[in-house]
């Protein structure tokens, strides 16, 4: 049983989080704290939460049974259970399907947009696990664009408008916690980093790259979005959020450089400042749209 939640990677469901997303920014919109449809739509995210979690935990399953070869090459890697040779492949795969059936079946009693949207998203997972990984620069646009649709996923689960700006603030994020983590693989692995992972053959550069300009995005657009969104408060004061911003950003950085061996949800929240600035940012923006 432990190899198989080792498999199911369940510090990686704080991916998740992003499904609460819409939740929070509709603070003082669509709901009002204290009332009882608060409580119902924090339990439509939660169940969409959960739907997710099942259907991450397929991919990272589905994708265990693929690249098991490439995974005992990895000094981390290689003790995983099927890469360890603990849980056979096939056996990884039936186990993907069953996750499959509870994710959609937590699916269901949100609507059929709702669904589509986790439809689309286990496409992509396997889309990503068959093809896309292997192919360079594509392979971090594919998870970014997979963390975006986590954030419009919550959006439909209570059934509020989908916010353009949290799209793109998820995907300029997403980007450049990707491109970061290509980047670890680098400093890791050094001249064996191919061998591992096909995107990055001849010493590419493109990471670094797209790490900066990533961040650079993610930053602005959140700015941005601060100052001129319709939901937000008219007296422009989420934009004293944005500082949180950019500080995890830059922090995140440097604990991935400092380790590149953890993973980002370790990177996230294993350090205490990070985790700091996390939970600073999500209090301070309640506090703001609550008061609205």
């Amino acid at each position: 049983m432990g190899d198989w939640i080792a498999l199911a990677r369940p510090r990686q469901w704080s991916k998740n989080l992003l499904l609460y997303a819409a939740f929070l920014f509709t603070a003082g919109d669509a709901w009002e704290f204290g009332e009882r449809e608060a409580l119902t739509l924090f339990g439509r995210a939660t169940l969409a939460f959960g739907a997710f979690c099942a259907l991450s935990s397929a991919g990272y399953l589905l994708n265990d049974a693929r690249d098991t070869a490439l995974d005992r090459k990895h000094p981390r890697k290689r003790l995983r259970p099927v890469a360890a040779g603990r849980i056979h492949p096939v056996r990884a795969v039936r186990g993907a399907w069953l996750l499959v059936a509870a994710g959609l079946a937590l699916s269901t009693p949100l609507g059929a947009p709702f669904v589509a949207a986790a439809v689309a998203y286990l496409a992509g997972t396997v889309a990503y696990t068959l093809a896309l990984k292997r192919i360079p620069l594509v392979d971090v646009i594919a998870v970014a664009g997979l963390f975006a649709l986590r954030a419009l996923a919550g959006a439909l689960a209570i059934e509020v408008d989908a916010s353009a700006w949290i799209l793109v603030c998820t995907f300029a994020g997403a980007l450049f916690v990707a491109a970061v983590k290509r980047q670890q693989e680098q400093w890791l692995l050094g001249a064996d980093a191919p061998a591992h992972r096909e995107t990055l053959t001849g010493g590419s550069r493109w990471p670094r790259r797209v790490v900066a300009a990533a961040g650079v995005a993610t930053a602005a657009l959140y700015l941005a979005y601060t100052l001129t969104a319709s939901n937000l408060p008219d007296d422009g004061s989420m934009v004293v959020t944005a500082p949180f911003v950019i500080a995890a950003l830059g922090r995140y950085y440097v604990v991935a450089r400092r380790y590149p061996h953890r993973d980002a949800e370790e990177v996230a929240f294993r350090d205490p400042v990070v985790l700091v600035l996390v939970v600073g940012f999500v209090a301070l923006a309640v506090t703001l749209l609550g008061a609205a």
